[in-house]
């Protein structure tokens, strides 16, 4: 976590906390943790892509676990979200944010050819989904207000932002 770049976002070191683990069962825990505080009013989980899971971890790099990850992030998501939902109950609002990386399925010539680690059950536990995406930008086009000066490359970049909305939350 850069301290810098988190003041600059406006955010004052101390009003939050950086908590570090060893596996993805941990930062669950963790996770649910702070959600349990009364005082929790913003929790974000940094790649989802990037939690490794505890039989992972421990094994040796030539075993192979099939849909492991996912299956500890959707019971991490289902477990998550019933906390917060307790927890609104209570009087204690918290917005989770989850942030993950796009993967491309191979082979797919219909549908989406994209998807995110962890599996497609978080699609069915998400009410919200932000989607990043870099694209790039010709310099001396309509977009040259995009474009970093300092770079040489006659291709520069951009992020386009998609929000789709999967379901509402109730209570």
């Amino acid at each position: 976590m850069d301290r810098f770049w988190a003041e600059c976002l406006g955010a004052s070191p101390e009003t939050y906390i950086a908590a570090i683990a060893e596996y993805g069962e941990q930062y669950i825990d963790i996770a649910e943790a702070a959600l349990r505080a009364d005082d929790c009013g913003l929790l974000v989980i940094d790649s989802l892509a990037a939690l490794v899971p505890e039989a992972e971890f421990d094994a040796p790099s030539e075993d192979q676990f099939m849909a492991l990850q996912a299956r500890m992030i959707g019971r991490g998501v289902r477990k998550l979200k019933q906390r917060m939902l307790r927890e609104m109950k209570r009087e204690h609002p918290c917005t989770i944010v989850f942030t993950n990386q796009m993967r491309k399925k191979i082979g797919v010539m219909f549908g989406d050819p994209e998807t995110m680690s962890g599996g497609h059950g978080m699609f069915h536990e998400f009410s919200l989904i932000l989607r990043c995406v870099k694209k790039a930008l010709d310099k001396k086009g309509t977009d040259a207000k995009y474009v970093d000066v300092s770079r040489t490359k006659d291709m520069a970049s951009r992020h386009s932002f998609s929000i789709r909305k999967e379901k509402m939350l109730t209570l």
